[in-house]
C-alpha cells in the first residue's frame, strides 16, 4: 500500500502555479545551480544485509534504511555544502526523495543547515525499484514514519510531478519562486540554488555519466537558459532595464513561438555538470559530462 497522503500539506513555495520560471531565474541571475546529494550508506549493502532482510517484509526490501556510517557521511556532506567556496543559497527548503535512505540523509543535512524538507515523490523515481514499478506503486513508509526519520519534513507534495526529470524541474521552479518573492537579485552577489537529496541513478542521468558514485556524492549543476535571439529579445523586454532583479510572473511558455520547434529547443534550460565530489569535497569526476535539457 502506498503512503497515505490525505493529511499532508504542500509547501508555500510550490511551483505548480508557474509564477516563476527557472530559465528566467538563470538568465536574470546568471548563477542558478542545482546541487544533488546522493544518500548515504544503505544497510543492504553492508554485512548486516541478510539480518535486515530477514526482519523486513518482502514488500519493503526496496527501501533499506541508512546506516550510522551513512548518517556520518551525510553530516560530512553538510559541512562541505556549508563551506562551499561559492556560498550557495538554498533558501528555506531541501527537496528529497521519499525513500528512507534519502529521508534520513536529508534530515541530517537539514539539521546542520537549518532547513526544512519537502518530500517530492518524483525525486525517488530514478531508483531502480521505482523505475520498474512507478514510485507511487511502491509500499512507501506512512507519513508519520517519514516524519520520524526526518523531523524537518514539512510536506509530502502530492501535487509535484512523479517523474524524476519533471520533479527536478519542479524543485527548481519552487526555489525560483521563493527567490522571486524575496526579491533576490544578482547585483548583490547572492546566488539562487536548489538542494536535492536523491539517488545515484538520478545524478548519473542528469550528468550524462556512467561511473561509480560514492555515498553522499555531491553534484553541482549550473542552469543555462539557451535562449534564441527572439526569445532573448522578449526576455529583455519583460526585464525592463535589465537590472538583474528577479521578475515574478514570467512564464517561459510565453517567450517561445509555438509555431517554431527550433526556437522552442533553443529556449530550453540545460543543466551542465560543473562539479562532482565525494562528501568531503574531493573531486570524483571521471567521465566527460554532457548537458541535460529539461
Amino acid at each position: 500500500m502506498a503512503a497515505e497522503m490525505g493529511n499532508t500539506t504542500t509547501t508555500s513555495s510550490s511551483a505548480s502555479d508557474g509564477n516563476a520560471d527557472v530559465s528566467a531565474t538563470a538568465t536574470a541571475t546568471n548563477s542558478m545551480a542545482m546541487f544533488m546529494v546522493r544518500h548515504g550508506e544503505r544497510v543492504d549493502e553492508t554485512p548486516g544485509a541478510i539480518e535486515w532482510a530477514e526482519a523486513t517484509p518482502t514488500s519493503r526490501h526496496f527501501d533499506p534504511p541508512l546506516t550510522d556510517a551513512g548518517a556520518e557521511q551525510a553530516a560530512q556532506a553538510a559541512e562541505t555544502l556549508l563551506a562551499h567556496p561559492l556560498g550557495p543559497d538554498f533558501g528555506t527548503t531541501i527537496y528529497a526523495s521519499p525513500l528512507a535512505r534519502c529521508l534520513k540523509t536529508a534530515s541530517v543535512i537539514a539539521e546542520a543547515t537549518n532547513k526544512q524538507v519537502c518530500v517530492v515523490p518524483g525525486l525517488g523515481e530514478c531508483a531502480a525499484a521505482a523505475k520498474r514499478r512507478g514510485i507511487m506503486a511502491l509500499n512507501l513508509l506512512p507519513i508519520d514514519e517519514m516524519k520520524k526519520l526526518c523531523p524537518q519534513m514539512v510536506a509530502f507534495d502530492r501535487d509535484a510531478p512523479v517523474t524524476f526529470e519533471d520533479a527536478c524541474q519542479w524543485a527548481a521552479r519552487a526555489r525560483a519562486a521563493e527567490a522571486a518573492a524575496a526579491a533576490i537579485d544578482a547585483a548583490d552577489g547572492r546566488s539562487v540554488d536548489v538542494l536535492v537529496v536523491t539517488h545515484r541513478e538520478g545524478i548519473r542521468d542528469v550528468a550524462g555519466i556512467h561511473q561509480r558514485l560514492p555515498y553522499c556524492a555531491i553534484a553541482r549543476f549550473t542552469a543555462r537558459a539557451n535562449v534564441g535571439t527572439s526569445v532573448a529579445k522578449e526576455l529583455n523586454s519583460k526585464m525592463g532595464d535589465a537590472s538583474g532583479t528577479l521578475v515574478d510572473g514570467l512564464d517561459f511558455d510565453e517567450w517561445v513561438d509555438d509555431d517554431s520547434e527550433e526556437e522552442a529547443e533553443a529556449g530550453a534550460v540545460r543543466w551542465d555538470l560543473a562539479e562532482l565530489t565525494d562528501p568531503s569535497g574531493a573531486s570524483c569526476m571521471a567521465n566527460k559530462p554532457t548537458s541535460f535539457r529539461f
